[in-house]
């Protein structure tokens, strides 16, 4: 196996190439930032990578930008960094996905006193604001049946671009594909 930053996958179609903090590269291929809560979240950033390498089926790499890091031996600043230079990478070269999953109570290592998503829901505003003035910003949007966040925000401001919300994440990554048919060829 790769390092996890560089690691391919290819699942019998293309390969889709895995970008994880800490590292940053350069890049100019397409690519999908997976925005959505980490801390408190099952790893379902990892569910998206597999729809992801089965859904994709041409000759183009495909960057999956995945803020999980494997390890937590870079700092808080250098991960806000990453984030922030791989979703405007995605806003100008492909789209983000933003999943809002269900918190994972057994999770016993969430930080106390943390508003669940939070970094996600600033994220998915600063996205919307981007797509108040430039309609071809891609945004796919899921919502877990069982999140327990402010739903209608979400769901208004997503309704205010037609963008629809799913409620299952392989049907969003595949809503997401559709939307950059035209980057990934």
């Amino acid at each position: 196996m790769l390092a996890s930053c560089d690691r391919e996958c290819f699942s019998g179609f293309m390969p889709i190439r895995v970008h994880r903090p800490p590292k940053i590269r350069d890049n100019n291929g397409p690519g999908i930032f997976l925005a959505g809560p980490i801390q408190g979240a099952p790893n379902w950033q990892s569910d998206a990578e597999h729809h992801f390498a089965s859904l994709l089926r041409n000759d183009t790499v495909v960057n999956i930008f995945n803020p999980r890091a494997d390890s937590l031996d870079h700092t808080k600043e250098h991960q806000i960094r990453w984030e922030k230079k791989y979703l405007l990478h995605a806003r100008r070269y492909g789209a983000i996905l933003f999943w809002f999953a269900a918190q994972d109570y057994s999770i016993e290592d969430y930080p106390e006193g943390r508003a669940y998503a939070q970094t996600s829901r600033i994220e998915f505003g600063r996205s919307i604001g981007w797509k108040d003035y430039d309609h071809l910003v891609r945004l796919g949007v899921g919502i877990d049946p069982q999140y327990s966040g402010n739903v209608d925000y979400i769901k208004s401001c997503a309704a205010e671009h037609e963008i629809p919300v799913h409620e299952n994440l392989g049907q969003l990554c595949s809503h997401v594909v559709e939307l950059c048919q035209t980057e990934f060829v």
